[in-house]
């Protein structure tokens, strides 16, 4: 497993202050990861 980069543990410390954005933070995490990914993508070429 990947250890989280700096910004996903921020993001993750502040969902487990406040548990009803835990999932919403987990689908944020996901986007970024996407968005990230085709950045790459589209920098590649």
């Amino acid at each position: 497993a990947m250890a989280p980069a700096p910004g996903d543990r921020l993001i993750i410390q502040q969902a487990a202050k406040k548990p009803s954005h835990v999932s919403s933070a987990i689908v944020h995490l996901k986007q970024s990861r996407m968005l990230s990914k085709l950045m790459r993508v589209a920098l590649e070429r």
